[in-house]
């Protein structure tokens, strides 16, 4: 049994190091399926034991990020119910003492919050809400358990904020409490760590999307991507290049912001893109580029930028191909 088990952790982990790698995303699912078999059959051999169950459910929630990535919504959307209906009867069962780890708690919390995630992306909007409800109030119970987890704090702040992007529109005054609660969470763990200073200029970025005055939106925008600026070149990993560029793109797109600035802006966002390897960024900043280029009046270039992000439509989920195709079409390059 123990080889096995080790063997399945082995696997696991492949798929994880194949996982952000497009061209390799065959390679770590057939990682997780051998993973996947072994913990099947040792959770059943060992029904009793809860860590062959937790160890299985982390693989189903790890292949459902790598499907849903993959724009296999609704496979991932079994992965990640598969997870839940695993972890959930060993909720409470696995912590002891005033600052025990609840491991349990927290990966169900991981699992709920994807799933969430995965389901804004499906536009089925109250199912995603009822899951990221059931996040952040899982994530907050492990908080007031275990306040000095910073994991768990840094995992809750992420939960709330991913909430807040999903409220802007339709309960504006919720997201913007959630947004202040993940900062609120994010500064009272000190000076962040170079992964924490991730955090906090996402946290800030987003915050310029809720926040309705356009000067306050500049403002939040351009303290994100001095924050990002701050965080060490030898920690900069795909999540920082994802998320510098997103802030980039964002203040670009303040109406105040000067047409050359917002092309040096969204060029430099683009470079962020294509050192995260992020497709579906990449596609929608070349759309913006051609905006911005378009309104320059600089239409040799607008034709440039819209022939880019054309290249990059069969990389994306069906949704987003048919929105940007129709929005690419609706360009006219003149001259």
């Amino acid at each position: 049994a123990q080889y096995r088990k080790s063997l399945a952790n082995v696997y696991n982990w492949l798929g994880e190091t194949e996982r952000p790698f497009s061209e390799r995303r065959v390679n770590a699912e057939t990682a997780y399926q051998q993973a996947i078999d072994l913990q099947s059959g040792l959770a059943r051999e060992f029904a009793k034991d809860p860590d062959y169950r937790q160890a299985l459910a982390r693989t189903y929630d790890n292949r459902g990020i790598l499907r849903a990535d993959a724009g296999q919504y609704d496979q991932a959307d079994a992965d990640y119910r598969q997870a839940i209906t695993l972890l959930a009867p060993l909720v409470g069962t696995g912590a002891t003492g005033a600052e025990a780890l609840d491991p349990y708690r927290h990966e169900v919390a991981r699992a709920k919050n994807n799933l969430a995630l995965l389901l804004g992306k499906m536009n089925r909007v109250a199912d995603a809400r009822a899951f990221a409800d059931q996040a952040i109030q899982l994530g907050e119970l492990l908080t007031k358990h275990s306040p000095s987890n910073r994991e768990y704090t840094l995992e809750l702040a992420s939960y709330l904020n991913n909430s807040a992007i999903s409220l802007q529109r339709d309960n504006p005054v919720l997201a913007k409490k959630r947004n202040a609660r993940a900062i609120e969470l994010i500064t009272q763990l000190g000076e962040p760590a170079p992964y924490l200073k991730m955090q906090l200029g996402l946290l800030h970025s987003i915050r310029g999307r809720l926040v309705a005055n356009e000067r306050n939106a500049q403002a939040e925008y351009a303290l994100a991507i001095k924050i990002f600026e701050g965080v060490p070149s030898d920690s900069r990993n795909r999540y920082f290049h994802v998320w510098f560029g997103q802030a980039l793109t964002n203040l670009a797109e303040v109406s105040t912001v000067s047409k050359q600035r917002a092309v040096q802006l969204l060029l430099q966002a683009i470079d962020e893109q294509k050192a995260a390897a992020s497709s579906m960024n990449l596609a929608w900043d070349y759309y913006f580029l051609a905006v911005a280029y378009q309104d320059a009046r600089s239409f040799d270039n607008m034709r440039e930028a819209i022939a880019n992000s054309r290249r990059l439509l069969p990389d994306l989920p069906e949704a987003d191909r048919r929105q940007l195709t129709e929005l690419l079409n609706d360009l006219t390059p003149s001259r």
